[in-house]
């Protein structure tokens, strides 16, 4: 037999093959994943998406719909992300090989380090699947929201934070590997000693006078004192003498005394619970609650305070509004806008101001 002529054989034994060892999750009824389409197929019935989906790359979910007189389309999607309410629409996930993955951490949350839209998975196996056979999966965190299973996908561990609820876990066949730590610079917790002062005193506030050799001793003292904000370093008789001080004070002149003001370390900027913000856009529907903000970094804290809220809408109109909203929804242009997506691990607080409700 001919190569050329067994070639095509061949092909439609391997997606027969292909076609028979694929199995798909139930069909849900009226749901669409809005978003990440690969490919669209014509097929009559909802079920023969599922071969469809399996025999094309990067496929894990499908979206049936028979609009108008066609027999019935098939969207063939790359996430089952951005769940929605569609009428006539139907839905099925391809059921991926079980994967291994750490114990589960409860009542845990993964911050940062999202890996797109999250996913909307039954399960906390089925969140488990999805990250091994991810690209840079590397763990993830699956919660209810809504009562609806969310699981986010992260390309790295991140530092383990508590929440209620929460299921993380990390791919096991994927550890990170270990960085060493850096070497950290000999300052204390408290601060470090600003530039020696020559021929400088501080008058008043003092705390304790210590007999010390040197400024570097006497800059240690104060580092180590509860309260010391500057210290003056003096000869006395021939002796190192250390005045500790509780406030710098006014500066005089005072010739052979060397004094110095404590700097403190500059607090990290607290991450903001909403880090990424799409412009320019806006997310259909799934709306909580309508607030009043004229600046959009304020839609954040409204939803972290509303019980459901995933993500927020900022739009300028009417001297800025926030969309509160309790999932994605399709996407669409809405210019002046912004968007934002609350973490998991955002505390509560009371919400102010609000000028209109849903």
């Amino acid at each position: 037999m001919k190569w050329s002529a067994f070639l095509p054989f061949l092909a439609a034994l391997l997606l027969a093959t292909v076609s028979a060892q694929t199995t798909c999750s139930a069909i849900e009824e009226n749901i669409d994943y809005a978003g990440n389409d690969i490919e669209e197929t014509t097929r009559s019935s909802a079920a023969d998406c599922c071969a469809d989906c399996a025999n094309t790359p990067g496929c894990t979910v499908y979206s049936w719909e028979k609009i108008g007189t066609s027999p019935g389309t098939c969207f063939l999607k790359s996430r089952p992300a951005n769940k929605v309410y569609l009428q006539g629409s139907r839905s099925g996930k391809v059921v991926l090989p079980t994967a291994t993955c750490t114990t589960i951490q409860e009542n845990t949350d993964l911050p940062g380090n999202d890996m797109g839209d999250p996913l909307q998975l039954d399960t906390v196996g089925q969140c488990c699947s999805y990250c091994a056979y991810t690209k840079g999966c590397v763990a993830y965190v699956w919660v209810l929201r809504n009562n609806v299973g969310t699981c986010l996908l992260k390309s790295s561990r991140g530092k383990p934070t508590a929440h209620q609820g929460a299921r993380a876990a990390y791919v096991s066949n994927s550890p990170p590997v270990p960085s060493p730590a850096p070497t950290p610079a000999p300052t204390s917790a408290s601060g470090q000693c600003g530039p020696i002062l020559a021929n400088t005193d501080f008058i008043g506030n003092d705390i304790v006078t210590l007999q010390r050799d040197t400024t570097a001793l006497c800059c240690t003292e104060c580092l180590a004192t509860s309260g010391c904000k500057a210290f003056v370093w003096v000869l006395r008789d021939g002796v190192g003498t250390c005045i500790l001080k509780s406030a710098a004070g006014s500066a005089s002149t005072f010739p052979g005394a060397s004094a110095s003001i404590m700097v403190l370390p500059t607090p990290a900027p607290t991450p903001s619970p909403c880090p990424v913000v799409e412009y320019d856009v806006d997310s259909v529907g799934n709306n909580i609650l309508v607030t009043s903000r004229k600046d959009y970094r304020d839609c954040c804290g409204d939803c972290q305070a509303t019980v459901g809220c995933s993500l927020y809408v900022w739009g300028p109109d009417f001297g800025g509004r926030c969309y509160l909203k309790s999932k994605k929804g399709a996407a669409s242009a809405y210019t002046g806008s912004r968007a934002g997506v609350l973490s998991l691990t955002d505390p509560i607080k009371p919400i102010s101001n609000v000028k209109a409700g849903l």
